[in-house]
């Protein structure tokens, strides 16, 4: 599904927030110069190319440590990004994903379900009618532990990824007298 009508050979660059409408439907938004827009979408496909864990500490206006990811997805026309904070809402979906390999294609998708509960989903086969088929398998099982400690589990996993693939290579340091001359 691609979100625009770009035609030319450039991606365009879609900023999305995971998150509610003013309806407390869950959405993802369109944001353009940081602000939320009035477009939003129910799922989103592309081709998964990366995952970021992001951290805010508490102080100064905010009065809790915040816990993020961005999910950069790639679809024919777009290149989306899609910001969210690990909540209840968002950990299903989080977790999915995390059983997902860069350039998998992935449907992220959000409902209510029952009383109003806000549910989401990383999809591998929207076609598949066996849930093992079509849903990613969850990278950390059911536990006691994952219930209360969800946040920091999947957020190390997703960071821990990143500076494993990213980390500073050490440079070698050199003396004027090992120069040849």
């Amino acid at each position: 599904m691609a979100l625009g009508n770009n035609t030319g050979g450039d991606k365009e660059y879609v900023n999305l927030k995971f998150g509610k409408d003013v309806n407390d439907i869950p959405k993802f938004i369109v944001e353009e110069d940081f602000k939320e827009t009035d477009t939003s979408y129910k799922q989103v496909t592309g081709k998964l190319k990366s995952l970021k864990a992001s951290f805010t500490p508490k102080g100064g206006k905010n009065k809790y440590d915040t816990y993020g990811v961005k999910i950069l997805l790639e679809d024919e026309t777009n290149l989306i990004s899609i910001s969210t904070t690990i909540t209840n809402s968002s950990k299903d979906m989080l977790n999915w994903i995390c059983s997902a390999s860069v350039w998998d294609d992935v449907v992220l998708a959000t409902w209510l379900k029952g009383n109003w509960f806000v549910a989401s989903a990383a999809i591998k086969d929207p076609n598949a009618t066996e849930r093992e088929d079509k849903f990613y398998k969850s990278f950390f099982e059911w536990s006691d532990d994952y219930k209360t400690n969800f946040k920091t589990l999947i957020w190390n996993e997703i960071n821990n990824r990143a500076v494993g693939s990213e980390a500073p290579v050490a440079k070698e340091e050199l003396d004027l007298d090992s120069i040849p001359f």
